[in-house]
């Protein structure tokens, strides 16, 4: 999905917020004391799309644990070129 497909998306939504389904593979976690870091592929789908707008990314999510939540303090997501492969 391109630039102007996605802007086009968010700016049909009719509240402002549009809705994606994020699917996660490959998923690694790091912990160190009270700061973990996930990598994941994620797919990222509109349930109610009906078009097949499909997206990929690699992303990383740093969490913190804060007197005893966990809470995200980062969330980095590098746009993927094509579908991921099974490895």
């Amino acid at each position: 999905m391109d630039k102007a497909t996605q802007l086009g998306n968010l700016r049909k939504a009719g509240d402002g917020r549009v809705k994606f389904q994020r699917d996660l593979s490959g998923v690694k976690v790091r912990a160190y004391g009270n700061v973990a870091i996930m990598t994941a592929v994620a797919t990222f789908h509109r349930p109610d799309d009906g078009a097949g707008n499909v997206s990929y990314a690699v992303t990383t999510e740093i969490w913190v644990n804060d007197g005893g939540r966990w809470r995200l303090a980062h969330f980095q997501p590098t746009a993927g070129l094509r579908p991921p492969t099974a490895r």
